[in-house]
């Protein structure tokens, strides 16, 4: 599918964190959204931000098998990390778990390092679509911070569809905000970019957030024509 990305910093949301605010590894799924033809074979990354002193890793990937048959990973990028730490218990499902070497310090990588890839071979017929999501089922998630500090898990799926070779497609209005590590205090800013941003007439959606952890504070460097700050309400908190 015909991909834009260019980034319109149509809202940048400046929050302010309160005390206790847990630290979290934020895992996505890059591209977020990918068309594919009935045969092919499709790879996709697992990225991360926040990735700093980990310990361990355990968490579960979910797709729909009558869709995308797995068949490999690749590409990897932790240290001690490779295919013998995922396993598939069932189609449809993986699980993946991993252990530093070192348990005392962890391992860290820089924010958005894709610490690996999956691999999929698209069976599904035109028009059909499958999400590449993280979940705790069948193994439960579970992230741990050096020393001993279990901390969030927040994550982003992916989509894959079938065109059915070569046939028109749709383009569909993706939005991202991007994800930022912070601490107690900071005042921090998120872009908001989107992808295939073509002819658009008018759009209108919701942004949620943690009104225990997060205070919204104002939107800047607006880049989009006839949007202001007055287009962007905050009707109660969160």
């Amino acid at each position: 599918m015909k991909r834009f990305s260019r980034a319109l910093n149509i809202i940048a949301l400046t929050v302010f964190l309160f005390t206790g605010l847990q630290s979290q590894v934020h895992f996505f799924i890059d591209p977020p959204i990918l068309d594919a033809s009935n045969g092919n074979n499709v790879c996709v990354d697992v990225k991360v931000t926040g990735f700093d002193s980990i310990v361990s890793k355990q968490y579960s990937i979910n797709y729909d098998a009558s869709v995308l048959d797995f068949s490999n990973s690749q590409n990897f990028n932790l240290p001690g990390f490779n295919s013998g730490n995922m396993a598939t218990p069932s189609p449809g499902n993986l699980t993946v778990s991993w252990l530093a070497s070192n348990p005392v310090d962890g391992e860290s990588v820089a924010d958005s390092t894709s610490l690996y890839q999956l691999c999929f071979d698209v069976i599904g017929n035109s028009g059909d679509e499958s999400s590449i999501a993280f979940s705790g089922s069948p193994i439960a998630i579970e992230i741990i911070q050096a020393p001993i500090n279990p901390i969030g898990f927040t994550s982003e799926s992916g989509l894959v569809t079938i065109d059915g070779g070569g046939g028109p497609t749709t383009s569909d209005l993706t939005l991202e905000l991007e994800s930022v590590s912070a601490d107690n205090g900071d005042n921090i800013c998120l872009d908001l970019s989107t992808s295939d941003f073509d002819n658009i007439l008018s759009l209108q959606f919701s942004i949620n957030y943690d009104a225990s952890a997060l205070s919204y504070t104002g939107a800047s460097n607006i880049n989009l024509a006839n949007l202001n700050a007055s287009g962007i309400g905050n009707p109660n908190p969160g």
